[in-house]
């Protein structure tokens, strides 16, 4: 039987229908709840909408269920499914569109293709676009449809700005793209660093305004494939002006001061424009075992061969001149602290034998030094002149020693060529000290083409012995050697 009214005081009892019997509320039966064999069902069957709401603030709304809660907006027209332990479903036009499962949850499409939208203030701002066609690819795009961020299936992923491809992955790693006048870059702000290698062997990045590329293992290396050349440059631009260092694809490098090359391999070795310099107490160093030396230790410059052979100075070219030139004296030693040839600046030169003084120059002629002779004992010899020029009205001494004691002698040899048209003379004389005795003795011998007359003597003072030349109304040269023994000889 229907129930047709409740009097004023309700119900005191559970109402109790059996299958298919309704509950009907509105005047059309609009809202109908009712049990149909094993499922329960409210049905809004007219005009308007099925509101199910709580009034009361704070209380909860519970629809609950031994099994699975569906909620349709038509006859067999799915909108929520809620699956007994399990999922919950959403659909639009009957069609499934969102699941959750036991891993998260899933969305679908019935076509190819599928988007998610982002709303924001009932603004789409964004979306998510699936695309199961040639591969598959999902993408980010934005209000415009413009992707920002897509991936493909077994393939690239893709980044975009402003509808342009940047950045693109590859099979052999990344790529930057694009068309605008930045793309293709990439930024590392003040001491990030762009690393490489399983250890970050490679570093590259800038710091405190200095950029630096560092390698922390393997060495470095330089490399271009394309047989083109390797400019290094310092400098805005990539003008010639500015290049340091050029390795060039033919083989040779170049080394540049200010765009202005100074050095250039060859395949037999270097060549130089400018000077090379090296500071104090640095070497040039020649030969495989360093052989051949140059060096300046801050007062002296020196030229050392270090190895076997010979130090051989000369001009490779006929007629070629050869200048060795200092700012004060030229030493020549051909051992380490052993004298051969001292050329003075504004003074003589003085050769040695084994260390020891043999020849001299000095400024009123030549000096020749102690000699060792055949028979024994020690012979110095000198030329006095060389020859000089003589002036008339006046004599000259040749200090022959100033030790000239007993058992002391001086050999001369003297010549002289007179311009006044007597001719000239040769001799020679011996000035002795007899031992034991203070009495000088001297003897002019030899053949002479003109006497020599007073013009030639021996003069004694003390142990000092002399030879002059009387030279008084005349004009020419004369020229002697001494030869000495058991005495010093100036």
């Amino acid at each position: 039987m229907a129930l047709t009214k409740i009097d004023d005081r309700g119900l005191k009892t559970p109402i109790d229908l059996l299958d298919n019997e309704k509950i009907r509320l509105g005047t059309g039966n609009d809202l109908q709840i009712y049990a149909s064999s094993n499922n329960s069902v409210i049905t809004h069957n007219g005009d308007g909408d099925l509101h199910v709401e709580v009034t009361g603030s704070g209380e909860d709304l519970y629809l609950n269920a031994n099994d699975d809660v569906y909620i349709r907006t038509t006859t067999n027209e799915n909108a929520i499914k809620c699956i007994g332990d399990g999922s919950v479903e959403l659909y639009h036009n009957n069609v499934k569109k969102f699941q959750t499962n036991g891993d998260g949850a899933e969305f679908f499409d019935s076509d190819n293709n599928f988007n998610l939208y982002f709303t924001c203030n009932g603004t789409t701002r964004g979306y998510l676009f699936v695309d199961s066609t040639n591969g598959g690819k999902m993408a980010f795009m934005d209000s415009q449809n413009h992707p920002l961020l897509e991936g493909i299936k077994n393939g690239a992923v893709n980044l975009y700005y402003d509808n342009s491809k940047t950045f693109e992955t590859t099979s052999g790693g990344v790529k930057w793209t694009g068309n605008a006048e930045s793309a293709g870059h990439v930024w590392w702000t003040d001491d990030k660093k762009a690393q490489f290698g399983a250890t970050n062997d490679l570093e590259i990045y800038h710091t405190g305004g200095v950029n630096k590329i560092i390698s922390s293992a393997g060495g470095m290396h330089i490399r271009d494939i394309s047989n083109s050349d390797i400019h290094i440059h310092a400098g805005a631009d990539d003008a010639n002006s500015n290049n340091r260092i050029v390795a060039r694809a033919a083989g040779q490098a170049e080394l540049y001061y200010a765009g202005s090359q100074k050095l250039n391999t060859e395949s037999w070795g270097v060549t130089v424009t400018g000077d090379i310099k090296a500071g104090d107490t640095k070497y040039l160093l020649l030969g495989d075992g360093n052989d051949l030396q140059l060096r300046h230790d801050g007062s002296n410059s020196y030229i050392t061969h270090n190895g076997g052979g010979h130090l051989i100075i000369k001009t490779a070219g006929s007629g070629e001149d050869l200048y060795i030139q200092a700012t004060n004296d030229i030493h020549l030693e051909p051992q380490t602290n052993e004298s051969g040839l001292q050329i003075i600046g504004d003074g003589g030169v003085i050769a040695y034998y084994d260390g020891s003084v043999r020849f001299s120059t000095i400024s009123t002629g030549t000096y020749f030094h102690e000699k060792q002779l055949s028979t024994g004992g020690s012979c110095k010899f000198r030329t006095y002149g060389g020859p000089i020029s003589i002036s008339s009205n006046s004599y000259h001494d040749c200090q022959l020693s100033s030790n000239f004691g007993n058992d002391s002698a001086i050999r001369i040899e003297y010549s002289y060529n007179w311009n006044d048209g007597d001719g000239g003379a040769w001799g020679s004389a011996v000035v002795w000290n007899e031992h034991d005795s203070a009495n000088t003795r001297s003897r002019f011998l030899g053949e002479e083409i003109a006497s020599p007359g007073t013009s030639v003597s021996f003069v004694t003072s003390g142990s000092n012995v002399y030879f002059r030349f009387n030279t008084s109304g005349m004009n020419g040269t004369f020229i002697i050697t001494a030869t000495a023994t058991s005495c010093d000889l100036y």
